[in-house]
């Protein structure tokens, strides 16, 4: 596996934050339904929805760990994108100092990193109340 600070270039940092921020809000309405239709026994919703789901988040991010390796299931795989063309317009974004990519304009192995990086950002941040209601 390469290094993955050797993969990650700062105009990462948009679609990891958008990625992040999707995440955590549906892991937070996942919670939030948890606790009004399943939790019939009184479970406290941080300590135990919020673990679950930050548990669950840290899975898939362990996947994405593993497709960073190389490892894949071949036949899902078997469909081949075709590459979007670029169009030959300007468009206001291309006089900006800071460079503006969309996640879809990244590359397979940078997708899958912004991925990783986004699922561990959720993961942690939902696994800190699980963690607190522990302790106290």
């Amino acid at each position: 596996m390469k290094e993955i600070f050797g993969i990650y270039k700062k105009y990462m940092f948009r679609p990891i934050l958008y990625k992040t921020v999707t995440k955590l809000v549906i892991g937070i309405v996942l919670v939030l339904l948890w606790d009004r239709y399943i939790n019939t026994f009184g479970l406290p919703v941080g300590e135990y929805g919020c673990f679950c789901i930050g548990g669950i988040i840290f899975l898939m991010a362990w996947f994405e760990y593993l497709r960073l390796d190389g490892m894949v299931i071949s036949h899902l795989n078997d469909k081949k994108q075709k590459k979007k063309k670029r169009h030959s317009f300007s468009d206001m974004a291309d006089f900006v100092d800071e460079q503006v990519v969309s996640y879809s304009e990244l590359e397979p192995e940078e997708r899958a990193l912004c991925r990783l990086l986004s699922d561990l950002l959720c993961g942690g941040i939902l696994l800190i109340p699980g963690f607190l209601g522990l302790l106290f």
